[in-house]
């Protein structure tokens, strides 16, 4: 029935009212821990077409229907993550082509006067601290 609760009532017959519902609320908690439950409702789904088998045939089937490329783009996006193959994340490294650090503050002062004048800004130079 997909509800525990509906479902015991209706396995056991129980007559449904206010003190009869918490025994079938018991009752689905308990036999949906119950291993051999767990198990028939596996093989009625799975003879349902809710298998491993069938999942993967649907899957396919979104991967190569032309109709929604939506819905292609997120089967293809889903098969190469489930295979391992999506890099989830990149590192990606800045480097400068210019090693400032060998320079000295005088440098770094001149250089910065400079680059303010090419730019015709009017920027304070005195923010840059003696490199010790």
């Amino acid at each position: 029935m997909g509800n525990g609760e509906e479902a015991a009532i209706e396995a056991f017959e129980i007559e449904p009212g206010s003190t009869q519902l918490a025994r079938a609320r018991s009752i689905a908690k308990r036999m949906g821990k119950h291993q051999g439950v767990i198990t028939l409702i596996n093989a009625l789904l799975s003879s349902q077409g809710w298998n491993e088998a069938n999942v993967r045939k649907q899957h396919l089937f979104l991967i190569q229907q032309n109709a929604d490329f939506k819905v292609k783009s997120i089967a293809i996006k889903l098969w190469y993550d489930v295979n391992g193959l999506l890099k989830k994340e990149q590192n990606i490294s800045i480097k400068h082509s210019f090693d400032y650090s060998t320079l000295s503050t005088d440098e770094l002062l001149k250089m910065k006067e400079l680059m303010n004048k090419a730019s015709n800004s009017n920027l304070d130079i005195t923010d840059i601290e003696e490199i010790k």
